[in-house]
């Protein structure tokens, strides 16, 4: 990790800030309905599952039992009596997310007509619930899991093809509930914050048509296994009607959102003294985003200006490399580096904020002037790095990855570009 100079510190106070707006402990009581003291059974599930978990039941005078479902490399930590825990693979799912998904959907449908479900959701879920639609094995998910990872599509294209395959995404774990009322709690971590998206929408309707999820697969030069296409030319895989009476049931709320998290980081970088500029939430090609990037800091370079960037949203790259570990933010920052001047006056963040980048253990890396330059010392080319889809190797021999651990939380991406003509006051590595 780089020095803790100015530049560092700040951009590590405003990952905290961000991450401290969406923490469920602060978000989620204030949004709860009055209680009515009656036992409540809970479904928390996705990479912040067990702090909105605690969260809930610290806040809830009532009776609390239920589901637990956590990615195997997130500690569960205490866990309330009357919680059943499920570890479940991610972001491929394995055989705990199998039993994840009939462990829900049995506590779905055991409900009694007067009884209510709490669903405590949040990013991951997509893995960690894998209930495969008959005739479709766990392997055959897990093939296709890891081709559409490779392929980097867009999280919306991505989840409208997962809810074809399951008995669980896509509103039909609202449809296997036959209580009374369910209860939907969502921390977002996808651009819009639509709900569908969010854990692949379990309790919401899915907005893609099945004809949509077939022309997404043969766009990215998919072929899956005969099971799945066969899915996919069934009827069975329509989604369920908007206007189901399974989603009258539902009621709840967002309890944190991407742009709570870059107002913070920005409102950070403000009190500091910097003109903040947000860009807002972004989806595509990580490259691409880095060359953008990387024009408006060497703009602001050349006209002499202070400024900080602060932008969010879930980018995209696909490693055709195998064993490669190019994560979307080390991508990022890796193709960063190479579009800025050489040794340029520009730091910049860019990590997941649910603490891991999806390859490696790592959230993402820092950038400063002369992490090419140690990276290139310890006999690392950056240009090769980016070609073979390693960026990761880059940070990792600099010295500049960033692993923070998993952090209860998840709102996608946060990335922030400090540009100080002065030098100095910004310089990172």
């Amino acid at each position: 990790m780089p020095p803790a100079d100015a530049g560092h510190a700040l951009l590590l106070a405003a990952w905290e800030t961000a991450l401290a707006s969406v923490d469920p402990a602060g978000r989620l009581p204030p949004l709860l309905p009055p209680p009515d003291h009656r036992p409540t059974q809970v479904l928390a599930v996705g990479k912040a599952a067990a702090a909105q978990l605690r969260a809930f039941v610290a806040a809830w005078p009532a009776p609390v039992t239920g589901l637990l479902v956590t990615p195997r490399d997130s500690p569960a930590g205490v866990v309330p009596a009357g919680i059943e825990t499920c570890l479940a693979g991610h972001p491929v799912p394995d055989a705990g997310s199998e039993r994840a998904a009939q462990l829900a959907l049995a506590l779905a449908r055991r409900a009694g007509p007067d009884d209510r479900l709490v669903v405590l959701l949040s990013g991951g879920a997509s893995a960690l619930l894998a209930a495969p639609a008959p005739g479709i094995t766990l392997a055959d998910k897990q093939h296709l899991a890891r081709r559409l990872l490779a392929a980097g599509l867009d999280i919306h294209v991505l989840n409208g093809i997962r809810r074809k395959l399951s008995l669980v995404k896509g509103g039909r774990l609202a449809r296997a509930f036959v209580g009374e009322e369910l209860w939907l709690f969502a921390l977002s971590d996808v651009p819009g914050d639509v709900l569908a998206d969010i854990g692949s929408g379990p309790c919401a309707p899915d907005p893609v048509p099945l004809a949509d999820a077939r022309r997404a697969l043969a766009g990215a030069g998919i072929t899956p296994p005969p099971a799945i296409a066969a899915r996919l030319a069934s009827a069975a895989a329509e989604p369920l009607p908007a206007d189901d009476p399974c989603f009258r049931r539902v009621r709840g709320a967002l309890i944190g959102r991407p742009a709570d998290a870059l107002a913070a980081a920005a409102a950070t970088l403000a009190a500091a003294g910097w003109p903040v500029t947000v860009l807002g939430e972004a989806t595509g090609s990580a490259l691409d985003l880095a060359r953008v990037h990387a024009g408006l800091a060497t703009d602001a370079l050349a006209r002499g200006e202070r400024r900080a960037f602060v932008s969010g949203g879930e980018t995209t790259h696909r490693v055709a490399t195998p064993g490669g570990r190019g994560g979307r933010n080390t991508t990022y920052l890796l193709a960063l580096g190479l579009a800025l001047p050489a040794a340029a006056p520009v730091v910049a963040l860019a990590a997941d904020t649910d603490g891991i980048d999806g390859i490696g253990g790592h959230a993402g890396a820092f950038l400063g002037p002369q992490t090419l330059a140690r990276a290139r010392a310890a006999g690392v080319d950056a240009a090769a790095a980016l070609a073979e889809d390693d960026s990761a190797r880059i940070f990792e021999a600099a010295g500049d990855l960033f692993a923070p651990g998993p952090s209860g939380t998840n709102v996608n991406d946060l990335r922030i570009l400090l540009v100080d003509p002065r030098g100095g006051r910004a310089t990172v590595g």
